[in-house]
């Protein structure tokens, strides 16, 4: 039964429909939006390879309604947090083991030829990995970390007793063969062990095993080739340190040494991909991250604290006086001690507050709009990368058809088939689309800067692979009010500044309370006093408020100018929009399918030597040229559609 405003009960029935149906058994939400959560166990796979297959499944068969954006946490999200500290740790520890080898010996050469164990250890956890079918985890990467530490114990242990032999006297190659042979017993027994010791780490089954099992596997696959390095290659690089040869040519020899390990380290260090990012993680990484949305909330903030500040009264004065003309009832002067303090009109604080509070309101819309404004910029650049990357792919594939046919036309001049003018025209063609995939290149280098420098994250990454589709418009209701707003708020501000410049003209008020007594006197004299001050020479104040009134006139103007330039950017960009989608409709209705044809029907001709390859690469192009155009103009709608969804000035 319900309770009804006349004091009588009707049943619940009589209001609502009721009903069983399914819905959801809570409803969870990350900064005002809802989140729901998909929980996935993974199985016989690792975790990056199975987000990798989720992504590319809901990109081909998923289209999120406005709104609606995918965001992948929980392990994956620990996980591409470690990767990006393992790409600092990695060259750290690798640079730390350098320092620590040339404190030890003293020798620029003899440290590198130790540290030459790594590159070669890290083979061996990688063949290691591999032979059991293990992926890369970041446990695996810490093995690596800790593999690089042990590796260079047997160098080491070689290198230290070598230096105590004497090579002036005797023969290089005995004294090296002789050394090795010493220290065999000591190099096996420092590898064997530590392996024997991560064995059960190899072979583990039960909790904690998924971690154990890429350690072990990593550092015993690495011990194994490092040990072979110590005891075959590092005597053989020794010996030639140690050869009757001229200084410059034993450090020649090492010199040649030295890029294959700096290949080696840098290729183990950031072999690792780049991190896939989409356009709602990278919109939440720059929310996270950028200095400039950081310093509007911190605005908001300072903003919020000054509201407290429209209570801002006169200090209060305190005063100890002596007046010979002050006579108490005793006929002697006063000693007075006294308090006084000074009040605005109380109307007064009241406006301050609605003008602090009107600020503080301002600095939130101009963090909502500085925020629009960077995932503007973001949704851009995020676009115009795959535009790029597309780009890039169809010049790549021209500049491979064009390499071939410049190779060709060369050979078939060479052999009398054809004239130099088809040389000729072969090899510009080809230096010209290589030139421009070069560029593209060169681009998408800016491109990611730039990216970078909106996000602000130091994050090594790239924009998820995905064909270049055309955009929607959205609803701009709230973005297109958000410049309005502000100038709303800055009206708003002139208005209520205006007004406090008013209240101020109102008479002050003044308190004050004393107590006065002299030697003759029992007992204390009070004193009270109220007073009020009023602005009887006000023709300033009035000047001030005149000029407040005139500031609210402009504001309304801005305001008034402002929409007007918003109503004709919107015009301007819907024409703009019309124009790319009535070029857009030849190639979605026949320039695609001409390309795909022109592709086929050269592909079939040449194959079938109806053609030559000249004709064959001129087809090729003309396809490639019609995507290439396609992409340039879808590009440049979704740029239009873009700023339409945002449409700020």
């Amino acid at each position: 039964m319900v309770d009804t405003p006349m004091g009588t009960k009707i049943p619940l029935n009589e209001l609502a429909s009721i009903a069983y149906a399914e819905g959801p058994a809570q409803i969870s939400r990350d900064q005002t939006n809802r989140r729901i959560v998909v929980g996935v166990n993974v199985r016989n796979s690792d975790l990056q390879t199975v987000v990798d297959q989720i992504k590319k499944r809901l990109d081909e068969g998923l289209e999120l309604p406005p709104g609606y954006r995918i965001t992948y946490g929980g392990q994956f999200e620990n996980l591409q947090r470690a990767s990006n500290r393992l790409l600092y740790a990695v060259p750290v520890a690798l640079i730390l083991i350098f320092i620590m080898l040339y404190f030890a010996f003293k020798s620029v050469i003899e440290s590198i030829l130790i540290f030459s164990a790594i590159p070669i250890a890290a083979v061996g956890g990688v063949l290691l990995l591999w032979i059991r079918d293990m992926p890369f985890s970041i446990s695996a990467g810490v093995g690596f970390i800790a593999l690089f530490g042990i590796a260079v114990l047997n160098g080491i242990i070689l290198i230290e007793h070598y230096k105590t032999f004497d090579f002036s006297n005797a023969s290089v190659k005995d004294l090296i063969i002789k050394g090795a042979k010493d220290r065999l017993l000591p190099v096996l027994l420092t590898a064997s062990t530590t392996a024997l010791g991560f064995l059960p780490m190899a072979i583990a089954t039960g909790a904690g095993g998924e971690v154990q099992r890429p350690v072990a596997t990593v550092v015993i696959g690495g011990l194994i080739t490092s040990t072979f390095l110590t005891l075959i290659i590092l005597p053989v690089l020794y010996a030639m340190l140690k050869s009757r040869s001229s200084k410059t040519i034993k450090t020649s020899n090492i010199m040649k040494i030295i890029p294959l390990l700096l290949l080696l380290s840098s290729a183990f260090a950031y072999g690792q991909e780049r991190t896939t990012l989409d356009l709602s993680q990278l919109k939440n990484i720059a929310n996270e991250n950028n200095a400039g949305l950081k310093s509007s909330k911190t605005s908001i903030e300072a903003r919020e604290k000054a509201e407290k500040t429209a209570f801002d009264f006169d200090k209060t004065e305190v005063y100890n006086a002596f007046d010979e003309n002050d006579l108490a009832p005793n006929g002697q002067p006063n000693f007075k001690f006294g308090i006084q303090q000074n009040f605005a009109f109380p109307t007064t604080y009241g406006s301050a507050k609605k003008l602090n509070v009107s600020r503080s309101e301002l600095s939130k819309h101009e963090y909502a709009l500085r925020k629009a404004e960077l995932f503007q910029k973001i949704t851009q650049q995020y676009y115009y990368l795959i535009y790029l990357e597309e780009r890039k792919s169809v010049l790549f594939q021209l500049d491979s058809v064009y390499s071939d046919f410049a190779t060709k036309a060369e050979r078939n001049y060479e052999l009398g088939g054809s004239n130099n003018l088809e040389k000729l025209t072969a090899m510009s063609k080809q230096r010209k689309i290589h030139t421009d995939y070069n560029s593209v290149n060169s681009e998408l280098l800016r491109a990611y800067e730039e990216m970078r420098s909106f996000i602000q994250s130091d994050t090594l990454f790239k924009v998820q692979a995905a064909s270049l589709k055309k955009l929607t418009q959205q609803n701009v209701d709230s973005l297109y009010s958000i410049g309005k707003t502000i100038l709303s708020s800055q009206l708003q501000i002139k208005q209520n500044d205006y007004q406090l410049e008013k209240k101020r003209m109102l008479p002050d008020l003044s308190l004050n309370y004393s107590v006065g007594t002299n030697r003759g006197l029992n007992d204390y004299l009070h004193s009270y006093q109220v007073g009020i001050r009023i602005p009887l020479l006000y023709s300033g104040d009035r000047a001030r408020v005149q000029s407040k009134k005139l500031e609210i006139e402009a504001q309304e103007y801005e305001k008034e100018h402002y929409e007007y330039r918003l109503a004709s950017y919107k015009k301007q960009l819907e024409a703009e929009r019309q124009n790319y989608t009535n070029q857009l409709k030849y190639y979605e209705t026949e320039g695609l399918e001409l390309s795909k044809e022109i592709t086929r029907a050269a592909s079939k001709s040449y194959y079938a030597s109806e053609i030559d390859f000249f004709k064959y690469t001129q087809s090729l192009e003309t396809a490639k040229m019609i995507q290439l155009e396609y992409l340039d103009l879808i590009n440049g709608y979704n740029q239009t559609i873009i700023q339409l969804n945002y449409l700020l000035l």
